[in-house]
Formats: C-alpha cells, structure tokens, sequence
C-alpha cells in the first residue's frame, strides 16, 4: 500500500514530503497497531493529515484496508 502511494509520488516528480492527507478504511481495528507502524515508518518526520474510518467490507472480499493519498504537486 505504501509502495503505490511512493511510486506514483516518484512518478509525479514528488516524494512523501508532499502528501498532505491520507484517508484510511480498514476492516478491522485490531490491527490498528501494525498499521500505525507502518505508517510511522513510512511517513518519518513528516505527518499528513489524515483520517481512519472502519468500514464493514471493501470493494472486493479480499481487502483489508484502503487508502486514499492526497499529494500536494509543486
């Protein structure tokens, strides 16, 4: 999930410096803390603003959590 957002920030000439906001669904909040790990290392320093928001089920049967990424292009 991280590795799309920082292919298509590489892709727009950008870098993670640049997300602003991130809204996350997940399936599930008891993986909240593995996830938070994830982010934290993927964010570093900089921290966008974002939201988490449970969801009953994905658009397929199989995902767990989504992610919606907003970068700022300069």
């Amino acid at each position: 999930m991280v590795s799309q957002i920082s292919a298509i920030a590489e892709e727009e000439g950008v870098s993670f410096a640049n997300l602003i906001k991130v809204m996350i669904f997940v399936t599930d909040l008891s993986a909240l803390g593995e996830l938070r790990s994830v982010l934290v290392d993927a964010y570093g320093d900089h921290r966008p603003a974002s939201s988490l928001v449970e969801v009953q089920k994905l658009f397929h049967p199989d995902l767990k959590i989504e992610i919606e990424a907003t970068l700022a292009l300069t």
